[in-house]
């Protein structure tokens, strides 16, 4: 829920558990998993399965727009997505999905642009065919982490942990 993800932001921030690198790239990554509806395995690499690089969201599979016109990332009120594959995906042609910036405390645009703001390198030259949702020192994010944050929200929200998944 949206009240959920309002916990975890402030979370992420509070707990001490995160640098703001880390927190700001979970963070990217709850919010574009959140808004572009992925399922786990579009989002964050999967572990003993080299194929899974190449299949999540990379710096090259983000367009920046502004009016719907190609722009910067600085100046961009719209994000568009190329999903390159999928398990959905009969065909392997990707899919492209866009959303616009919102002026709430829950927006992908700015989630993106906060990790721009860390890390450009993700966005352009030889990282952007990287995964983009990577710790500091480059390792991958892991479903069982985002799982673990999805579940201690669920609690923040009175809702069982159990009943809360990472899959989609």
């Amino acid at each position: 829920t949206t009240a959920m993800l309002k916990w975890l932001k402030d979370y992420l921030k509070d707990s001490g558990d995160y640098s703001v690198f880390d927190r700001t790239v979970v963070w990217g990554a709850v919010m574009t998993a959140f808004f572009f509806l992925l399922r786990a395995s579009e989002y964050l690499v999967q572990q003993n399965r080299t194929w899974s690089q190449s299949r999540v969201v990379r710096g090259e599979d983000l367009t920046f727009k502004q009016a719907g016109q190609q722009s910067n990332i600085e100046t961009a009120d719209e994000i568009v997505l190329h999903i390159t594959q999928s398990k959905t995906d009969q065909y392997n042609q990707g899919a492209f999905r866009n959303v616009f910036k919102t002026e709430e405390k829950l927006c992908p645009v700015d989630a993106l642009k906060d990790i721009y703001k860390l890390a450009p390198q993700r966005f352009t030259g030889k990282e952007k065919q990287a995964p983009l949702f990577r710790y500091e020192d480059g390792r991958p994010i892991k479903r069982e982490h985002i799982q673990h944050l999805l579940e201690l929200s669920a609690v923040s929200q009175g809702i069982e942990a159990e009943r809360m998944g990472s899959h989609s």
